[in-house]
């Protein structure tokens, strides 16, 4: 599938490694506001550089685009995406709001293309174990869960359990 990724920065550099890995799959414009990061990612991949989202979704010959923004870029990048026949791979949050992503699935809905959300701890292990105890009754119904995992197990975060001075 030729492809488009929207966003040089971590994501968008490891969406970019995977579709190395994969036969058939090509990139072939990177867009990021930051054009020197744009032109980083897409030397690599020998493919083109934009500062603008919206070129990616002009581009007749992108067939797919991974979203790899902020949150609240999410719903535009992929409205506008979808409504041209684009499939699209958003990562998480899909949207900010249930009104957000409802958007996004009408557009997909509409156009034909497909919408998937880059939620790759869904098929963790662990989460498929917990969820399997919440619909067997054995841990009782969930009122406040909180998670970390992987890299961001790393990254300090503030709040009741961070550390204080003193």
């Amino acid at each position: 599938m030729r492809t488009a990724i929207v966003g040089a920065g971590l994501q968008g550099n490891r969406r970019a490694s995977a579709l190395r890995l994969s036969d058939g799959d090509g990139l072939l414009l990177v867009a990021d506001i930051d054009p020197e990061a744009a032109q980083r990612l897409a030397q690599e991949y020998g493919c083109r550089a934009t500062r603008r989202w919206q070129d990616v979704i002009e581009a007749e010959e992108v067939e797919a685009v991974l979203i790899c923004t902020p949150p609240h870029l999410h719903a535009s990048i992929a409205v506008a995406a979808l409504r041209r026949g684009k499939h699209v791979l958003c990562e998480k949050p899909l949207g900010r709001n249930p009104t957000e992503a409802r958007r996004m699935l009408d557009a997909a809905r509409e156009s034909g293309a497909r919408i998937k959300c880059g939620l790759n701890h869904r098929h963790h292990p662990a989460i498929r174990q917990a969820k399997l105890w919440c619909d067997e009754g054995q841990i009782g119904g969930i009122m406040f869960i909180r998670c970390r995992h992987g890299i961001a197990a790393d990254i300090p975060h503030r709040g009741d359990d961070a550390p204080r001075s003193g």
